[in-house]
């Protein structure tokens, strides 16, 4: 990325940070994340870059919310390819049709729903909390 942006490791650090200021936490939406735990698992998938983990937990504390984190560069693949969302089942020990799968942007949902999932388009907070409440009464609630 520094020879690609033509940044000295200084300028790339704080370029960083300041991409990722525009960044909000979500709080409702995690507040309904953790009303789901310990009976749901949860995670996180991320496109970011290779120290994108710490930069995000110093900033927002993202592992602890969640079951397990998964950042592209870390693995070495990035949504959509469907190796990414498979990594993550395997890390749950859940089942495509076991799982719900949210994000803003429609090729990433296209393509965890080509894989079983359900998929839900992050348009707003309600919407998405709605969604995925109405999946899980339905069909894994047991």
């Amino acid at each position: 990325m520094t020879s690609t942006l033509k940044l000295n490791e200084h300028e790339l650090a704080e370029f960083k940070l300041d991409f990722w200021k525009g960044e909000r936490f979500n709080a409702e939406l995690v507040q309904f994340i953790q009303t789901l735990r310990p009976r749901y698992k949860t995670g996180i998938i991320s496109n970011a870059w290779s120290d994108a983990r710490p930069v995000l937990n110093r900033k927002f504390d993202l592992d602890r919310y969640v079951d397990m984190t998964i950042y592209s560069a870390e693995v070495k693949c990035a949504k959509p390819d469907p190796r990414i969302y498979q990594l993550a089942l395997a890390q749950l020990n859940v089942r495509a049709d076991e799982s719900v799968f949210v994000d803003d942007v429609l090729g990433n949902v296209e393509a965890a729903q080509a894989l079983g999932m359900k998929g839900v388009q992050f348009k707003h907070t309600e919407q998405t909390i709605h969604e995925i409440r109405r999946y899980l009464d339905e069909h894994l609630a047991t």
